[in-house]
């Protein structure tokens, strides 16, 4: 019989990071619980004692927000972590096909110019360095989503290089500076 690679449910996914990992590990890493509680998250639901685990948790949330009208929240979910294995040195983009969940390079460079808008707005008007460096940490995730996308698009035999302008682009104030040569680089690679 084949070994199952991909797993179809998450009950499936935590039984394989039980039996990689070791369940007394999963169990501490996802809130001190112990090596039971590891093992009641991967048994199949419906049965006694089976429980949902951290991934079915974070799905059933992400569903609720997609029915509260909030896509953008539940997609920011999987970017999240997507973001995190890219930059733990995964190649994410390997496993990704280009999709409707997908963010377009449009998308991603309007978000990453957003992203480095508030960040150099937040710099200016004084706030804590905290909120400035989250700001940042913003900008490297941008620009990580516009990274993958791109390459995404690259890869794709009938892809249309990206000629038309992104809506953010259009926005941009007339005046020259930092950022708008910063955003004109940008524009200037994704089309090519």
């Amino acid at each position: 019989m084949a070994e199952k690679t991909v797993p179809a449910a998450a009950h499936e996914w935590q039984g394989m990071a039980n039996d990689v990992l070791g369940a007394n590990l999963v169990g501490n890493l996802c809130g001190k619980k112990t090596q039971k509680q590891a093992y009641r998250w991967a048994r199949l639901p419906g049965v006694e004692e089976a429980q949902n685990g951290p991934l079915a948790h974070v799905l059933a949330l992400c569903l609720k927000l997609h029915e509260a009208r909030r896509p953008d929240l539940a997609v920011a979910a999987l970017k999240l972590i997507a973001g995190e294995l890219f930059a733990a040195g995964l190649p994410v983009r390997a496993y990704l096909e280009p999709g409707p969940g997908v963010v377009t390079v449009p998308t991603a460079c309007a978000d990453l110019q957003r992203a480095a808008s508030d960040l150099v707005e937040a710099a200016r008007s004084g706030k804590p360095p905290m909120l400035v460096t989250m700001h940042a940490d913003l900008v490297k995730r941008n620009a990580d989503v516009l990274d993958m996308s791109y390459v995404c698009a690259w890869d794709k035999e009938d892809v249309t290089r990206f000629r038309a302008k992104a809506p953010a682009e259009e926005a941009l104030p007339s005046g020259g500076g930092f950022w708008r040569a910063v955003w004109r680089g940008i524009v200037k690679a994704v089309r090519g």
